[in-house]
């Protein structure tokens, strides 16, 4: 420990960063002599400007053994070098004659750093925010892009698909196929829709059931099914019927060679060309729907005389044709009652023996 004495206290002249303004105290006399009764070396710093240097040494403790009558500044220099006149450039700073304002003075201080390194952050923090929010919106837009490109792509080909396949069946060796592309439209609406259409599976073996034209019945039947009039949900029933008839039934297809929903609309299943699993020599066209319970409405009525119409134009069905039920063939509940009381009414009913 190195104490500060008389000895280590040696005045210097007018120099640059350590200056100690002439400010005598108030009661200098009085604490002259307080200091001298005390023991307490001390220092007149009237003449000028001192400095105490302390060399050699890591641990200094400055005791009340030693008593400035003037504003003090301590400089701690290290290995007793003074900083260089570059270093000594930057302004000095007034030395108050009070501690009080030196300490409010320090606090001011700090805080002044404090604040402008927060302020600092702030800007930092906003660029850094600004610049993620901007990689993110670039990174939003460039998704964007893609999975509009991606829908573009897909809707094209969807309609390149559409546009391309051809409604008319390819395979004109298939007898079971409408050969003829005005087969389609029955006139006031009504249209055929072959298996292709409405996602249908291939006949099994369609040469082993051939039909002999033209054909002398025309039955009447239901398919004791859920009712549908649209050509998607059409489309999905029919597909549950074909693989019921083919795997319990062991059907070669649907056994029916027509189907016909609500609005009117007919679906090929055998054709004209395969004979049905009702009766031989007729065309069976069966009703979607349980006509026990659904009502029959003037569009499957229509629809079917426009089949039968066409029918007959292609010498597939007898211009004598009988039509009958279902139910007038074996002991069924097809086409159930609704619907076999209103057949009752269309042209060329039957209700004798059928041989």
């Amino acid at each position: 420990m190195s104490e500060v004495t008389e000895n280590t206290i040696r005045p210097i002249a007018n120099y640059e960063e350590i200056c100690l303004d002439e400010v005598p105290s108030e009661n200098e006399t009085d604490d002259e002599n307080d200091s001298e009764n005390n023991g307490i070396p001390v220092v007149d710093v009237s003449h000028g400007t001192i400095i105490v240097n302390m060399e050699n040494t890591s641990n200094v403790e400055v005791k009340p053994t030693t008593q400035f009558y003037a504003p003090v500044t301590i400089h701690q220099y290290l290995n007793g070098h003074p900083p260089s006149s570059q270093s000594r450039s930057h302004p000095k700073l007034p030395i108050s004659t009070n501690s009080n304002n030196l300490q409010e003075e320090s606090n001011s201080s700090s805080k002044a750093k404090l604040s402008e390194n927060a302020d600092s952050e702030n800007t930092t923090g906003n660029i850094d925010s600004n610049v993620s929010c901007s990689k993110t919106s670039n990174s939003y837009w460039k998704t964007a892009y893609v999975v509009i490109f991606l829908a573009t792509l897909i809707v094209c080909a969807i309609v390149l698909y559409w546009t391309l396949s051809d409604p008319l069946p390819n395979d004109s060796s298939s007898s079971s196929w409408i050969k003829d592309e005005s087969d389609y439209a029955l006139g006031n609406g009504f249209n055929i829709f072959t298996r292709n259409r409405w996602g249908g599976r291939p006949i099994i073996n369609e040469s082993s059931r051939p039909l002999a034209h033209p054909v002398p019945y025309v039955i009447i039947g239901h398919t004791a099914s859920n009712y549908c009039d649209t050509v998607s949900d059409c489309s999905s029933l029919l597909q549950t019927i074909q693989g019921r008839h083919v795997s319990e039934l062991e059907f070669i297809d649907i056994g029916y060679n027509f189907l016909l929903d609500g609005c009117g609309n007919i679906y090929q299943a055998l054709g004209w060309d395969i004979r049905n699993y009702i009766r031989n020599n007729s065309i069976m066209i069966s009703v979607i729907g349980n006509f026990i319970y659904d009502k029959v409405n003037d569009k499957h009525r229509d629809a079917v005389q426009a089949l039968i119409k066409r029918g007959i134009e292609r010498k597939k069905i007898s211009p004598n044709y009988r039509l009958i039920g279902h139910n007038q063939t074996s002991a069924t509940d097809s086409p159930g009652k609704n619907l076999a009381i209103t057949i009752k009414n269309w042209p060329h009913y039957y209700d004798g023996p059928i041989v």
